[in-house]
């Protein structure tokens, strides 16, 4: 289903937007901080998600499948 990839790009998108607005323009760096998160967490493998994790110093954490023996 194409619609999925395209509203999940639509999405990450704006939430890096609105955490850019939230930091620079709004001057309040713990939103900034709060909408990066959300956005880290919820599209952990999104290629938006891992930049601002790279630019924002949020550690991403993607869920990964370890089998134990």
């Amino acid at each position: 289903m194409k619609n999925v990839n395209v509203d999940e790009d639509l999405t990450c998108e704006m939430l890096y937007e609105k955490g850019l607005v939230y930091k620079y323009y709004l001057k309040n760096q713990a939103k900034a901080e709060e909408v990066f998160g959300d956005l880290i967490a919820n599209h952990p493998r999104h290629l938006v998600a891992k930049y601002t994790s790279s630019q924002s110093g949020i550690a991403l954490k993607e869920q990964q499948n370890i089998k134990t023996t």
